[in-house]
């Protein structure tokens, strides 16, 4: 609660009254109280422009703390890309919290394949909900004749997937395989959308 609400009743709003002596200890209280008032008015506006506590800021990122924006209409909004660069372990982490829209050039060299491991994806939130993330998937053209097969981490429930077998290959350094992830409960939906080509209209 503010703390103009309780402090602003004590003006005496009657003040001074016509055609009689007005005891100027009144008229001091009266424009204390205002000045006071008027400081809290300028320290909670400051903390409103400086703050994502009180209300989203248009110069600078918000943290609204998974609370839920509610009936809301977007135009013109955008997932923000998240270059992950060349990746040249066994274990491949993507993390929820990157963004979701992510970028991964896979280059483990044979034998070994590359492991997707998805951490950080909300489950038992509170409301429900789940997050959901877009992989684009390139192989580096140096090693294995640029061709990668990638697997999955087996540390949670279960899978499920629309596509055959258990892994997924990833063979152009320009043409990307696109997956599409995410968590509910204790189980990863991959979506495996296909391998995006040039063409010329």
């Amino acid at each position: 609660m503010s703390n103009i609400l309780p402090l602003y009743q004590s003006i005496n709003q009657d003040f001074p009254v016509a055609g009689q002596d007005n005891d100027t200890q009144v008229f001091r209280d009266n424009f204390s109280t205002i000045k006071t008032c008027l400081r809290y008015a300028g320290e909670e506006l400051d903390a409103l422009q400086n703050s994502t506590a009180g209300a989203a800021l248009l110069s600078q990122e918000n943290d609204f703390n998974g609370n839920v924006i509610k009936n809301a209409i977007f135009q013109d909004t955008r997932d923000l890309v998240r270059d992950n660069g060349n990746w040249n372990e066994t274990v491949c982490n993507v993390f929820f919290t990157n963004g979701h829209y992510q970028i991964f050039r896979l280059g483990v060299p044979f034998p070994s394949n590359v492991i997707l491991d998805f951490s950080e994806f909300p489950i038992d939130a509170t409301p429900p909900n789940v997050g959901k993330v877009r992989l684009e998937l390139y192989a580096d053209s140096g090693i294995n004749g640029g061709i990668q097969t990638v697997g999955f981490t087996s540390t949670i429930a279960g899978y499920k997937k629309n596509f055959a077998g258990t892994t997924i290959t990833v063979n152009s350094d320009t043409d990307p395989v696109i997956l599409e992830v995410w968590r509910h409960s204790d189980v990863i939906f991959l979506n495996l959308i296909g391998q995006f080509t040039q063409f010329n209209p």
